[in-house]
């Protein structure tokens, strides 16, 4: 059976068990119709061999997103975003050859992705574009010293939206108090079942190298640091993209 198929008769099976499900005396189902429904929503799952985190990870989706033409600080931060949603992330090229990031996981994961992803690229835009028009950097005459400090702004930004992330994922896991290396630990077997399903795909995750930070000796960088940091604790990933819906609760506040 092609991937194809596969993927429509799981959606079918899940679409099955949702309404078997839904089938609840709050619904006006009696006690009797409810028991039933429920051992066939089970007997479902057990005749293809599923349970439902099995179902979940098996429906999985691959969603990419473009990328900047040359690599970025930016580009260390999108493991994170995939981390904070549930998802895997690798890089690959477009169908036109372009650099794209590709977040793999659960349907409403990969949209949680994709929209993190968005909020996070379009205040790095607006904020680097903020400080490329400010005092400190046009005091800078020379090309190689504007785009070191442009750099160092963008550096940090994204240490600092970066920090947003972990402490939010670590907030709605319920991580705090854990150890980095155990809470880490425990997501990564979470995510286990995706990296398992991405092979059984026949997708190698390769992580780029973070991306090292540039040569170029500049003095005096401390504002355009100072400036990147500051940009960075200011985005509020939960602010909705203009035409969408709040993305509510994402760093763990109800």
């Amino acid at each position: 059976m092609g991937a194809r198929a596969m993927t429509a008769d799981l959606t079918r099976i899940r679409a099955r068990i949702q309404a078997l499900r839904a089938m609840t005396t709050d619904r006006g189902c009696t006690p009797a119709e409810a028991l039933a429904a429920a051992t066939k929503a089970a007997e479902l799952l057990a005749a293809h061999g599923l349970d439902e985190a099995a179902l979940e990870t098996a429906l999985a989706e691959a969603r990419e997103v473009e990328l900047a033409g040359r690599r970025t600080p930016l580009d260390n931060l999108w493991p994170v975003v995939a981390l904070f949603a549930d998802c895997r992330c690798y890089h690959s090229s477009s169908s036109s050859g372009g650099r794209v990031i590709v977040y793999f996981g659960a349907p409403a994961a990969v949209l949680v992705a994709e929209y993190v992803h968005e909020v996070i690229r379009r205040a790095a835009g607006d904020g680097l574009a903020a400080y490329r028009a400010s005092a400190d950097y046009q005091r800078r005459r020379l090309p190689k010293t504007r785009a070191a400090a442009a750099r160092a702004w963008l550096t940090e930004f994204v240490v600092s939206v970066g920090q947003q992330l972990v402490l939010g994922l670590w907030k709605r896991k319920g991580l705090d108090g854990v150890s980095p290396e155990d809470g880490v630990a425990r997501i990564q077997a979470a995510l286990s079942p995706l990296d398992d399903e991405l092979a059984r795909r026949g997708i190698a995750l390769r992580r780029k190298r973070p991306l090292a930070a540039g040569k170029t000796a500049v003095k005096d960088i401390g504002r355009a640091k100072a400036a990147g940091a500051a940009a960075g604790r200011a985005v509020r990933i939960d602010a909705p993209l203009r035409g969408a819906a709040p993305a509510a609760g994402l760093l763990g506040e109800q």
